[in-house]
């Protein structure tokens, strides 16, 4: 998970850097500079979104498309499968003692 994280963070930070050069960019944004990029991915690859820009006027279409709007979606995947699995594994941790208490 942590791993995927931050390759998908490293990703949307170059797509944010690098959209003046991308397809999908009829208004001929330029890329966003370095710690407004780094702070976009960092927000939306935890799920807080925070934005310090506005949208329509910073980021061209395949941004907000495959970067943004990709990252609503899969982080809020990841927190939802982050807690399933650590519901499990307190119920495992659970079932266990119960079974050596029951020795």
């Amino acid at each position: 998970m942590l791993l995927f994280s931050v390759v998908s963070m490293v990703a949307l930070y170059l797509l944010h850097r690098m959209q003046a050069w991308l397809p999908i960019n009829p208004q001929k944004f330029a890329g966003i500079e370095p710690s407004s990029a780094f702070n976009t991915a960092a927000s939306f690859t935890t799920n807080t979104n925070w934005q310090s820009y506005v949208l329509e006027v910073t980021m061209n279409y395949l941004t907000q498309m495959a970067g943004l709007a990709h990252h609503n979606f899969v982080s809020a995947g990841v927190g939802i499968a982050l807690v399933i699995a650590f519901i499990r594994g307190i119920a495992r941790r659970d079932r266990a003692v119960h079974r050596r208490q029951a020795h």
